[in-house]
C-alpha cells in the first residue's frame, strides 16, 4: 500500500490536490468540489450540481417497496438516484464501478464492492440501464446487500423489469 500523500495549507488555506488523484477523480480546472468533514478528517468529493429526476425516484420507490432492498442508479461518474441506503445523489462512484458501467453486462458480485470511495454497503448486483437516447453514455441499477444476506434471485428479476422499465422510458 502506497504511504498518504502529505500537502501543506498555505496561508490562504488552500492545498494542492496532487495530479494522480485528480486524473483519478477526473478533476479539471473549474471543477467544483464539496468539502465535508468524515469521522476525523475531511471528504473531498467532485461536486456535480444536478436536477433531481422524479421519474427514476419513482423507479426506485416502487422497486424498494417490492423487494425493502436498497438500490441506486448511477451513471459512469456520479450516484443519479438512491433509496434505502445513505448514498446522496452527485456523489461520484468509485473508479472500478465506472469501468464496470462502461462495460454494461450485468454482474452479481461475489466480493465485496463499493459503490463509492465512502460506502460502506456492499454492491450485490449491476444491472446496466440502455441510454440509447439518455444524456448519460453509461447508466446502471445497482442492489445492495442487506447486512450479510445476498439479494435474491426474485429481487433481481424485479430490479431487471424496473431496469427494463427506465429503459423503455428513454426511448
Amino acid at each position: 500500500m502506497r504511504p498518504a500523500m502529505v500537502r501543506h495549507i498555505d496561508s490562504q488555506g488552500r492545498i494542492i490536490i496532487p495530479k494522480e488523484i485528480r486524473d483519478t477523480m477526473h478533476l479539471r480546472n473549474g471543477d467544483a468540489l464539496e468539502i465535508r468533514p468524515f469521522d476525523s478528517g475531511i471528504l473531498l468529493n467532485k461536486y456535480t450540481a444536478q436536477v433531481k429526476d422524479p421519474d427514476l425516484e419513482k423507479y426506485l420507490e416502487i422497486l424498494y417497496s417490492v423487494i425493502r432492498c436498497s438500490a441506486a442508479i448511477c451513471s459512469e461518474e456520479y450516484v443519479i438516484a438512491a433509496k434505502g441506503i445513505g448514498l446522496k445523489e452527485g456523489t461520484s462512484v468509485s473508479a472500478w464501478l465506472a469501468e464496470y458501467l462502461n462495460a454494461q453486462k450485468p454482474v452479481v458480485f461475489e466480493d465485496c464492492f463499493y459503490a463509492t470511495e465512502s460506502s460502506s454497503i456492499p454492491v450485490d448486483t449491476l444491472i446496466p440501464i440502455s441510454t440509447s437516447v439518455s444524456t448519460y453514455s453509461a447508466m446502471a441499477l445497482l442492489l445492495f446487500q442487506n447486512g450479510k444476506k445476498r439479494v435474491s434471485d426474485e429481487e433481481r428479476l424485479c430490479a431487471r423489469i424496473i431496469a427494463a422499465l427506465i429503459t423503455a422510458k428513454a426511448l
